[in-house]
């Protein structure tokens, strides 16, 4: 009986390779475990406004367009043409009123300029006397 206890002895004997493999597969869960335990854990972000656009991007917005407005004080020959092209020209009597809304400006001419009342975007508009009897209204935000 004696050669048949060291056979007995070898089959209970295991490597250490084998004893490590169940602790080694217990490690691996239990990193998997905690990793997914956090990965839920973790708190959602609140979702965030969109951020404003910066100014250097937003369109320019420029000014609605003036309204000029012509009246006669007194009669007068006149010569408009509003952004180059003439849209009237003729006697302006006394009392009558034209207006525009031009895109750039409204040119004027005339004999008598102190008998014309002229206002752009609701403002009255001096027409000096000593040129000439030409005028460029400029309508452009400035």
């Amino acid at each position: 009986r004696a050669p048949a206890a060291p056979a007995a002895r070898a089959a209970r004997t295991e490597s250490p390779a084998a004893s490590a493999t169940p602790a080694v597969i217990f490690a691996v869960l239990l990193a998997l475990g905690v990793a997914i335990w956090l990965f839920h854990a973790r708190p959602k972000a609140a979702p965030t406004a969109p951020s404003p656009v910066p100014k250097a991007l937003l369109p320019v917005t420029l000014g609605a367009p003036a309204k000029v407005v012509l009246a006669a004080a007194a009669d007068a020959w006149v010569r408009a043409a509003v952004d180059g092209t003439v849209v009237f020209e003729g006697r302006l009597p006394r009392g009558a009123s034209m207006e525009w809304t031009p895109a750039r400006e409204v040119d004027l001419r005339t004999t008598d300029p102190s008998a014309l009342r002229v206002t752009v975007g609701g403002k009255p508009r001096e027409l000096p006397a000593g040129t000439g009897g030409e005028y460029r209204i400029d309508t452009r935000p400035q």
